[in-house]
Parts: structure tokens; sequence; C-alpha cells
């Protein structure tokens, strides 16, 4: 068995994901019945 340990700090894996690169991409949401809330309102 191999036990591999990586520690990391919070934002060193944010830093390796940012990209520069932009684009431009289309979607289509659920109509508004189709969304669960969950959590408490603010």
């Amino acid at each position: 068995m191999l036990r591999v340990e990586i520690s990391l700090t919070y934002g060193e894996p944010a830093e390796k994901a940012a990209s520069v690169a932009t684009g431009q991409v289309s979607v289509t949401l659920k109509e508004p019945a189709g969304f669960k809330v969950i959590g408490t309102a603010r």
C-alpha cells in the first residue's frame, strides 16, 4: 500500500487553476420551479 500526503495552502490550487484565457459560453437555466434553495434566507 502506498500512502501519499500533500499539503497545500488554500490559495495554491486556485493559483494553479487560474487562467488568462476567456471565452463565451451559452447556457440554458432551469425553470425557477426546478431550483432547490438550501440554507437560510438572509
